[in-house]
């Protein structure tokens, strides 16, 4: 009997521990439930002490199975908050809760697939998750949808994806939410050029979206009111207003302070060309170079206009800013704006990489023209429509062949130097019909020539000096002309080649040789007449 009653009390007491835990177990999830789900959304500037207390809370919450805070831990592993960044893990609790049909795991499910984090990135697979989410009622997930058919590469083509992007983003919009405010209002503020769609032009309505967002805290939207306060609106009425600069800072500075890079830049612009706001390069440089960290394309444009050697004058100066200009510098930062798409970037890239490229070939021509052990005389400079070339072969580059042809005949006289006769011209023009445009290359460079050579002919008109004459125009006309294609890679515009432009040097040289050798009496009697 003794036994029985040890062994009862013995059960209770095990009961009553295993309740006692049982109910510390459920105290602790509780609070961790508490703890997870009370103090979300988080906030970024917590400690890093909180940030550990807060994932502790998540963890033992999800593991008790709290939906909400299986969605909560996953986006503390998707941000990075208090624990490295895993977007591995971030997926696995999500999908957790989307078992449940949470409707939040499921729409960033979508996400995941969408920018292929912690998963194989697509498409079609996100859409199916935002479809889903969107049948729940989520309205982030309209305006992602949204997204994924407004960047489409066919959007601008495609009737049916415009319109469901309209749609998409008019639910949303209608539903509070500021992103898509935003987003429709660009569609109305600049609609897609194609017949059939559901929008009009109508920048009142965009402007009240944007109004809306912006009351809301929306920084995309504060930016976007500046921007039409700033811009010149033609066809709008008295909702639009005219254009007020003033207020375009404010909201710019509005927009930069809460940390948009965007706003950043056109703060800075308005400071750099002092557009409603008293001028301030000083300031704006400091606020482009902060833009530009961030990325942001227009800001790298900018800084390649006041490091451009080319742009002078009041506003590119920077004689106040302590930087130099920089033709390197200028040039890569144009690249950048260009691959960020700025529009006209691309253009100065072309531009600045031409001046980069001459002054490469002319260092390189001067190194070739060493190793020959001869240096020529500077040839003349030509001049067409106001654009200095300091030689003939920076020239072919950038004037067409015959007009080039045209310029070195007549350089190579001066004003106390007689027409040359018809027959001569004649001669010249037409010298070794059927050959390519190498042979008229070198007749530009013999041409160039002539003027530094003149004081030759006229002591003596020997054969043998002509041919001399000759030889040397055709040869180091063509080694001049190619060292720079070598550097240019492209004569007459990129259409000639170098590879196919070069094989023929030796062949010109040996052709000009021997035909000026036996034709050299008939030049030399014509050349004196010329430059007598």
């Amino acid at each position: 009997m003794k036994n029985k009653e040890e062994i009862e009390m013995k059960l209770r007491g095990i009961l009553f521990w295993a309740l006692l835990a049982s109910f510390c177990v459920s105290a602790l999830v509780q609070a961790a439930e508490t703890t997870c789900t009370d103090v979300w959304p988080v906030d970024i500037r917590g400690s890093e002490n909180e940030y550990e207390a807060l994932l502790d809370s998540c963890i033992t919450a999800a593991r008790g199975g709290n939906i909400q805070a299986a969605v909560n831990l996953g986006s503390l592993y998707y941000y990075g908050i208090g624990v490295e960044q895993n977007f591995s893990k971030a997926h696995k609790w999500w999908e957790s809760a989307a078992e449940e049909n949470h409707v939040k795991a499921i729409k960033r499910l979508g996400d995941l697939a969408a920018y292929g984090h912690g998963v194989q990135k697509d498409e079609e697979a996100a859409i199916a998750f935002y479809e889903k989410a969107i049948e729940n009622g989520s309205v982030d997930a309209m305006v992602a949808l949204g997204y994924i058919y407004r960047f489409n590469e066919d959007f601008s083509v495609n009737h049916n994806l415009i319109n469901k992007t309209i749609n998409l983003f008019s639910a949303a919009a209608d539903e509070g939410d500021p992103r898509a405010q935003v987003a429709l209002g660009r569609l109305y503020q600049s609609p897609p050029m194609i017949g059939g769609v559901s929008i009009e032009k109508d920048i009142d309505v965009a402007i009240q979206l944007y109004r809306l967002a912006a009351d809301q805290g929306n920084t995309r939207g504060i930016f976007m009111l500046g921007y039409i306060y700033s811009t010149s609106i033609k066809d709008t009425n008295d909702v639009a207003g005219p254009i007020d600069r003033e207020k375009a800072v404010e909201l710019y500075k509005k927009a930069s302070d809460k940390g948009l890079p965007i706003a950043t830049a056109f703060l800075a612009r308005a400071y750099l060309y002092g557009n409603g706001v008293r001028r301030d390069k000083k300031y704006a440089l400091s606020l482009l170079e902060e833009a530009a960290e961030d990325g942001v394309g227009q800001a790298f444009h900018l800084l390649g206009k006041l490091y451009d050697p080319e742009k002078t004058g009041r506003l590119w100066s920077v004689k106040d800013l302590n930087i130099e200009k920089d033709l390197q510098k200028s040039y890569e930062l144009y690249q950048v704006a260009a691959e960020k798409g700025i529009p006209f970037a691309s253009q100065e890239v072309s531009k600045k990489k031409r001046e980069i490229e001459k002054i490469k070939g002319d260092a390189l021509r001067e190194e070739q023209i060493k190793a020959l052990g001869s240096t020529p005389a500077q040839p003349p400079i030509l001049v067409k429509n106001n654009t200095r070339y300091w030689d003939c072969e920076n020239a072919i580059g950038n004037l067409v062949l015959d007009d080039l042809y045209n310029i070195a005949r007549r350089l190579a006289k001066r004003k106390d130097i007689p027409e040359p006769d018809s027959d001569f011209c004649s001669y010249l023009v037409q010298a070794n019909q059927g050959a390519d445009d190498n042979s008229k290359r070198v007749q530009i460079n013999w041409y160039t020539s002539a003027e530094n050579m003149k004081s030759c002919i006229r002591e003596t008109c020997a054969t043998e000096y002509t041919a001399s004459f000759g030889v040397w125009g055709a040869h180091m006309g063509i080694e001049s002309t190619y060292a720079s294609i070598e550097v240019s890679e492209s004569i007459l515009s990129g259409v000639e080649k170098k590879n196919s432009a070069c094989m023929d040097i030796e062949a010109e040289r040996v052709d000009y040789k021997n035909r000026l050798r036996y034709e050299g009496t008939y030049k030399c009697s014509k050349l004196s007449a010329l430059l007598r």
